[in-house]
């Protein structure tokens, strides 16, 4: 199966989509991109059915700081039959992908800082032209305050003070 341009690019907006409902809590238009029996897991736990993601969507973003943004970069995106995943969709009636990124969370101000970083890896699907969310997994990485950064982490330091910050949880 090969992926389209547009495709690609549906994909990459769907999971800014995301970013953006995290980063305004708001649940329902998060939900909205996921489909009916979606899957979230990680180190929160794990979360099934619409229900199932609204009670993860609630009980984590209030642990973030206020006014976080949540910031996906790197994003890979490969058809599904390519990723192991199984055996590929009926291309005549849906697609699917994995789409794997390094999400930032990042308390905004004079002196951003970040909160926390996690590697995600999101299947998706294409069914009657909509690409939805149907197993979204994060995987942490916590970078330390001092010493060295565990491998596979991401860092970045805040302008003003040169110091790499790191709290909080994932969504």
């Amino acid at each position: 199966m090969t992926l389209s341009a547009q495709d690609r690019l549906d994909i990459l907006e769907l999971i800014a989509r995301a970013d953006n409902a995290a980063s305004d809590r708001d649940p329902d238009a998060y939900l909205a991109l996921f489909t009916d029996d979606a899957v979230l897991d990680g180190e929160q736990g794990e979360y099934h059915g619409q229900e199932g993601l609204r009670r993860a969507a609630v009980s984590v973003w209030p642990r973030e700081p206020p006014g976080t943004l949540h910031l996906t970069l790197n994003t890979v995106i490969d058809p599904a039959d390519d990723a192991g995943t199984g055996p590929a969709p009926d291309p005549a009636t849906e697609l699917a992908a994995v789409a794997r990124s390094v999400l930032v969370i990042v308390e905004p101000g004079a002196e951003p800082r970040i909160v926390h970083i996690a590697r995600i890896t999101q299947h998706v699907r294409r069914s009657s032209g909509t690409w939805r969310i149907t197993h979204r997994n994060v995987a942490s990485s916590r970078a330390p305050t001092t010493g060295a950064v565990p491998t596979g982490a991401v860092t970045t330091s805040a302008p003003a003070t040169g110091n790499v910050t790191t709290t909080g949880e994932a969504s």
